[in-house]
């Protein structure tokens, strides 16, 4: 991280793996704190080096697929470790292989609560934060990675 650079603090969703796993190690290289959000966020792979982790890496285990509970969870995780974020990459989904004709409904249904509605559910709970917290010192960013699926 440059001294230019002041440390920020983002939510990165899908942390366990994939492009999650490895924007949240980039963000920790650069000097960044991150919320990393998983079902299994103990599977995150911290980058080799990283002298402070317990204070720059906060895991977070919750199901985005259980859509009822997915408001209430996300606040009770915010108050429990007094977390306020400059920005969020949310990258977590999943997803079936195969025809599309192939896949039930329940299972179509299932992909796009994971792959969208999860994502536009986490981005209506953070919103009204990033936009109380702007000011033209802290900048906010938001970035949304969608899967095919989604």
């Amino acid at each position: 991280m440059s001294e230019t650079t002041t440390p920020r603090t983002f939510l990165v969703t899908g942390i366990s793996s994939g492009i999650g796993a490895a924007v949240g190690r980039r963000l920790l290289q650069a000097g960044h704190r991150v919320v990393g959000l998983a079902r299994q966020p103990e599977r995150f792979e911290l980058p080799e080096g990283l002298d402070n982790a317990n204070e720059a890496f906060v895991p977070l285990s919750l199901d985005l697929a259980d859509l009822e509970a997915l408001p209430k969870r996300l606040d009770a995780a915010r108050k429990a470790h007094t977390l306020a974020f400059d920005g969020a990459i949310l990258a977590a989904g999943g997803g079936r292989f195969g025809s599309l004709e192939e896949l039930s409904y329940a299972q179509i249904r299932d992909i796009v609560d994971l792959d969208l509605t999860a994502q536009i559910f986490c981005l209506r709970w953070l919103l009204p934060q990033l936009k109380a917290g702007r000011d033209k010192a802290r900048a906010r960013d938001l970035i949304l990675i969608g899967s095919e699926a989604g």
